[in-house]
């Protein structure tokens, strides 16, 4: 039987927070072994195939996080894009998401992790704003990783 989990982060162009997402998630599954059962991915409901990642979104990723996106290539959600959770940063990009993949588990991350609350798009703000935004989806993504785990414990506690 297969546990993976493949999870997808969404945001609108995938070039600022979804990438972000992706980033702190696949630092989380290295250094976390009760996440090995996960595979992560990122997407844009809008995106075009290819682009990078904004300057803004790279230089605040390196100097806070030490993470580096500059290889990060934008895709579009498309509906043959397959993932068990799919995680979008506001409402708006969870309509578009469900309307082109029509299935599975959708939620706004902020469900997902139990707060509610959106991401909002950094785009055409100032650095402090992408700063922001990354210190907002790197809690979150905390919460989803720690949520992740102990469904996975629970799936592999014996009698249950």
């Amino acid at each position: 039987m297969d546990d993976t989990v493949r999870l997808m982060f969404v945001c609108a162009g995938n070039v600022c927070r979804s990438p972000m997402a992706e980033a702190f998630m696949r630092r989380l599954i290295d250094e976390r072994p009760a996440l090995g059962h996960v595979e992560v991915g990122s997407a844009g409901t809008i995106a075009a195939d290819g682009n990078g990642p904004l300057p803004q979104t790279v230089s605040v990723m390196r100097a806070n996080h030490g993470l580096d996106l500059s290889g990060h290539r934008a895709r579009r959600l498309r509906s043959h894009l397959r993932a068990d959770i799919l995680l979008t940063m506001d409402r708006e990009v969870t309509a578009e998401a469900l309307a082109i993949v029509g299935h599975g588990q959708v939620l706004l991350i902020g469900e997902y992790a139990g707060s509610g609350e959106e991401v909002a798009d950094p785009y055409g703000g100032a650095l402090e704003d992408y700063a922001s935004c990354a210190a907002q989806i790197e809690r979150l993504v905390g919460v989803v990783a720690a949520r992740l785990e102990r469904e996975a414990r629970r799936a592999d506690a014996p009698g249950e």
